[in-house]
């Protein structure tokens, strides 16, 4: 996410054997996506997403985005969703779609900026995916899983440590 594409990553694993790459995409979710590293100094950090677009082996296309968003500012969540989702509205129409990451905010907030072909995926069942290192139930459910034209996600969150601690403070979903 830094200017010199270091640091942190939205990576989008696959199975090659069932999925070839067509295209990948990392952008800023800043006033200047394009520009590596850019970012709203009240908040610190860069923040990203990175879209991939994959083609079956029916040879129909899927895309996927991955994104990490702010929490220390309000002006810059606003910011990050406006850039996240008029990306998401520049994709092809009726080519499906999902979208995940670490919103760092519950669905209410979210919900007013989302377009509305764009849907949550299911309920978590009130799972929280947030932690803060120390695992249990958690404290807050803010990574989410959003999805256009497709007509199943199946999901988990798995609250399994490894090697016997949290690697993160939130669980994958």
């Amino acid at each position: 996410r830094d200017a010199n594409r270091l640091g942190e990553g939205c990576p989008i694993f696959f199975k090659k054997n069932r999925f070839a790459r067509v295209s990948e995409y990392t952008f800023w979710l800043s006033h200047h996506p394009q520009t590596p590293g850019s970012m709203d100094e009240e908040e610190g950090f860069p923040r990203i997403a990175t879209h991939l677009r994959l083609m079956t082996q029916e040879k129909n296309t899927i895309s996927f985005l991955n994104t990490h968003l702010a929490y220390r500012s309000k002006r810059n969540q606003d910011l990050n969703l406006k850039v996240l989702f008029d990306f998401v509205q520049s994709l092809p129409v009726g080519e499906p779609l999902i979208l995940g990451g670490d919103f760092n905010m519950e669905r209410s907030i979210i919900q007013p900026y989302k377009p509305r072909n764009l849907h949550f995926a299911g309920e978590f069942n009130h799972d929280k995916t947030y932690h803060e290192f120390r695992g249990g139930e958690g404290i807050a459910q803010i990574d989410h899983l959003l999805h256009s034209d497709v007509e199943e996600v199946n999901f988990q969150i798995d609250q399994r440590p490894f090697l016997n601690r949290q690697l993160s403070d939130h669980y994958p979903v």
